[in-house]
């Protein structure tokens, strides 16, 4: 007799197991720039509240195994931000960057305000100068003062 509850148990253990397999599904899909439409690689590709995820490769195609259809799917790319779709189809297009802004080229020039300085005050000294700025100190790779000053044209450092 508990052979045969243990075989019922067994039976329904199992179903329940296949049930559970034949909702879970495999998606695949690709993730895209929004404005180029180019394929994003290295999208990160994930069931959201679980910890299954896929990365996505060089084409921007991603395949997700043990998918359920009322699972949310989130795709993420750094600086394009995240977008999530359904996972009730089984190919899914993602189109990243939306609301990203695109700025126009920031120039940075930096003025050699102290080095012309320098150079003018070294020029019209009435004696024998040699004039730094301290931008220049900055520039040096030199781990202290001592090191930095020995690079001046008539100034040696002695090592003890």
């Amino acid at each position: 007799m508990k052979s045969i509850y243990k075989l019922a148990l067994a039976a329904i253990t199992a179903s329940a197991a296949i049930t559970a397999l034949a909702s879970a599904k495999s998606i695949s899909g690709t993730v895209k720039s929004f404005d180029s439409e180019a394929p994003l690689s290295g999208a990160i590709i994930r069931v959201v509240g679980e910890s299954n995820q896929t990365i996505t490769d060089d084409l921007g195609r991603f395949r997700l195994s043990n998918v359920d259809s009322e699972d949310q799917i989130e795709a993420s790319y750094f600086g394009y931000g995240s977008s999530r779709l359904s996972a009730q189809a089984n190919e899914l297009e993602f189109f990243l960057g939306e609301n990203v802004i695109n700025l126009d080229p920031l120039l940075v020039s930096g003025g050699k305000s102290g080095q012309v300085k320098a150079l003018n005050i070294q020029r019209s000294a009435n004696n024998l100068a040699n004039i730094v700025s301290a931008d220049a100190f900055g520039n040096f790779p030199d781990e202290n003062a001592a090191e930095a000053l020995q690079r001046i044209s008539g100034v040696s450092i002695e090592r003890d």
